[in-house]
């Protein structure tokens, strides 16, 4: 408690300040929506708000039609997305008018995969994930996807994902890709956002497709309308506000488009809530049903929630990436193999210690509800709390056979559930700060 004040003293006599939230806090446990809207809060109380220094408020980019625009154009209609798996129990996952801007409609993915294992969904399409990995309940996802009448997976090499495959698409690099993307300039006297004119280093290989061919082309078999029959059409369709198609802006110094940073943009729009303001007390999540003040939620799992399965399970559990890999990405690469080798599991000395595990040796870690461990080697930190291990997060094995590729072994999503309970506002489940017990070997 006394290191959370010290915290909050820190940031808030340092100003101008900004905090910036990412997977961790916006989407690994069950009371995410809420723990960003207090930090927001925070942001709020302490007036550093989009201005120099602050957190800053997107600009709209003299009408450049970003990903979250471009989403809300094509979107269909509100009786399709009440359709969508989820968006009865989540109704921000259908993207409710009132936040359709900032919400990109989505599947509840533990329920989507639920549907296949029901047969409810008979094909999947999935560009550039290695969802098996990289969602709660490995054994079930996997179980899931093999039940399926047709899977496609886009992606640059066969991982387990791709390996249960029907059919596997190659998909092109960003480098053999051109895109209009957002850039932030923030440093120093000239401050601007600028719209960037990328332009492929090389050609796609082989029969590799840009994904965005992939979709539009896709579309055209459906008989979906679209306003574009290429990706270059794409590109010039979202830069129609900016006066400049995309080979134009190619052309010019640094390939780019400037536009002057605004601050305190809210002075003269107001903010996207009933009431024009930074609400603290959110009428909106009111109206939905929601509490409108953000409250603390103890994890499903812990010693306050469930003090008698923390007598056999005594340790908290939390992950982590590693610099040098993204995800389940690169274990391929002899040249990242070669500085990472194997998944290993961060641990205080002396928590080792009473297990006899020693720096180096391999250990297991098992999870309440599940029969199976993962293993990985220990690396001691004693900077680590004592009660908690943390266990980096998306291991396979490519040098092992396929189509597993040891996607069981050491990836801590196969003892993590995916199942309830869920965040109430857009039904994440508990990823992090979870039960466990370790031992040696």
């Amino acid at each position: 408690k006394e290191k959370i004040f010290e915290a909050v003293h820190l940031y808030a006599q340092n100003k101008p300040a900004c905090l910036h939230t990412r997977l961790g806090a916006g989407s690994q446990h069950i009371n995410a929506t809420q723990t960003v809207r207090a930090i927001n809060i925070f942001h709020a109380l302490l007036g550093d708000i989009d201005i120099p220094g602050g957190n800053l408020i997107s600009s709209d980019l003299g009408g450049f039609r970003t990903p979250e625009v471009i989403t809300q154009i094509l979107r269909p209609p509100a009786e399709v997305d009440k359709k969508r798996i989820g968006a009865k129990i989540f109704p921000f996952l259908g993207g409710p008018k009132e936040v359709a801007r900032y919400v990109m409609p989505q599947a509840h993915t533990p329920s989507a995969i639920e549907a296949m294992l029901q047969g409810k969904i008979r094909a999947f399409y999935v560009p550039g994930s290695n969802i098996v990995l990289m969602e709660g309940d490995s054994r079930r996802t996997w179980k899931a996807l093999n039940n399926l009448d047709f899977l496609v997976v886009a992606d640059f090499f066969l991982t387990p994902t791709a390996e249960l495959a029907d059919l596997v698409l190659p998909a092109a690099h960003w480098l053999e890709m051109e895109i209009p993307m957002r850039a932030y300039q923030v440093m120093g006297p000239r401050k601007y956002n600028h719209i960037l004119a990328s332009r492929k280093v090389i050609e796609p290989r082989g029969e590799c497709w840009d994904d965005r061919k992939m979709v539009i082309e896709l579309a055209k078999r459906m008989g979906i309308q679209v306003p574009w029959q290429s990706v270059e059409e794409f590109n010039d369709w979202q830069l129609e506000g900016v006066g400049a198609n995309f080979k134009e802006i190619q052309k010019r110094p640094h390939q780019m488009i400037s536009f002057p940073i605004k601050y305190k943009k809210y002075e003269d729009t107001g903010f996207r809530t009933p009431s024009g303001k930074i609400e603290i007390y959110s009428s909106f999540l009111e109206k939905m049903g929601y509490d409108p003040l953000p409250p603390f939620v103890e994890p499903p799992q812990s010693p306050v929630t469930t003090p008698d399965l923390f007598l056999a399970f005594p340790l908290i559990m939390v992950t982590h990436r590693n610099i040098i890999y993204m995800h389940s990405e690169f274990r391929q690469l002899p040249s990242f193999r070669k500085v990472e080798p194997s998944p290993f599991i961060e641990i205080n000395p002396e928590t080792a210690g009473k297990e006899g595990i020693q720096d180096g040796e391999v250990m297991w870690v098992e999870r309440p509800g599940f029969q199976e461990r993962i293993r990985g080697k220990a690396r001691y930190v004693p900077e680590l709390d004592p009660r908690v291990i943390s266990v980096h997060v998306g291991w396979w094995f490519p040098e092992k056979p396929g189509p597993e590729h040891g996607v069981f072994e050491a990836n801590i999503n196969s003892i993590i559930s995916s199942g309830p309970p869920y965040d109430p506002v857009n039904g994440n489940h508990q990823a992090r700060a979870l039960l466990c017990r370790v031992g040696k070997g």
